[in-house]
């Protein structure tokens, strides 16, 4: 949920976040659209992505960042976007575009 930095397109910018704020490189990356935070007050878009082939890398953390990593199985994480334990908009909303993506692809291998 970091910044872009002058110049940067939004996958650039998730590329090196996802990197030096949680140690991840994606092999592909899916882009799940733009969404934002406060429509009617603020005109900020946010970008997600769906990262996936992950490898593992060294966090990157500046200074002033203090995150914690929180690791859990997919569908996990879906069930706490749905149920209110996960209170974060972006990243919810977030997964339950992923998991839309997965369904799609599922019935797709599915009907052939």
């Amino acid at each position: 949920k970091g910044g872009a930095e002058p110049g940067e397109t939004p996958l650039e910018a998730a590329k090196r976040e996802t990197r030096e704020e949680i140690g991840v490189e994606a092999a592909r990356w899916d882009d799940l659209g733009i969404v934002y935070e406060l429509p009617s007050l603020v005109d900020h878009s946010v970008s997600l992505f769906l990262a996936r082939d992950l490898t593992h890398v060294a966090t990157e953390h500046e200074h002033v960042e203090s995150i914690e990593t929180v690791r859990m199985p997919f569908d996990e994480a879906v069930a706490a976007a749905l149920n209110g334990k996960l209170e974060d908009a972006i990243t919810g909303l977030a997964l339950l575009r992923a998991a839309h993506a997965f369904s799609r692809e599922a019935a797709a291998e599915r009907s052939g």
